[in-house]
Order: structure tokens, then C-alpha cells, then sequence
């Protein structure tokens, strides 16, 4: 195996732990929580979510936020993307 290989190979295992500790966290939170990718899709949700807003794992995961409910989740589209957006670069630079 190239070095390039196993740096991918190492850099893929960090990334699933990393969204198995965030989840195994997001599981017992007592607040409704979603985790979202970087496009604003919804990877998971935790029980206090489905049990809130009564909706299932599949009307949920795979889905863009603002699909949401039928949309109500839309909340000023452009303000959400530019506050999630000003955080992953605050996050990036730091």
C-alpha cells in the first residue's frame, strides 16, 4: 500500500470516528439535534428530533434542511447559509 493510499486510507478511519463520537453525543443530548453535512443535507438526527417534531429516520436523513417539514425549515435561506458558512470558515482558518 503507497503512502498516499494508507494517509487516505487513516484520514477516512478519523473521519468515521469522529461522526461516531459526534452521533454517540448527539444520541443523548436532551435537545433536539441534526447533524448536516456540508451541503446542508441531514446525515442524522437524535431520538429527541424524531420525538419533537414527530418524524422518522427516513423523512429525515439524506434530506437538505431546507426540504425539511415541507419547507419549514426554510428560515431565511440565505441568513442559515451565510452563518453556517461563517462558521466552517472560522473553523477552517483556526
Amino acid at each position: 500500500m503507497s503512502d498516499t493510499q494508507a494517509n487516505t486510507s487513516g484520514s477516512k478511519e478519523s473521519q468515521e470516528l469522529a461522526l461516531h463520537y459526534m452521533k454517540t453525543l448527539v444520541e443523548v443530548a436532551r435537545e433536539s439535534f441534526l447533524i448536516l453535512d456540508s451541503n446542508l443535507r441531514v446525515v442524522s438526527a437524535n431520538p429527541t428530533f424524531y420525538q419533537n417534531f414527530q418524524v422518522s429516520p427516513e423523512q429525515t436523513e439524506n434530506v437538505l434542511l431546507y426540504e425539511l417539514g415541507n419547507g419549514q425549515w426554510t428560515m431565511e435561506h440565505t441568513y442559515s447559509e451565510e452563518l453556517i458558512g461563517r462558521n466552517f470558515a472560522n473553523e477552517k482558518s483556526s
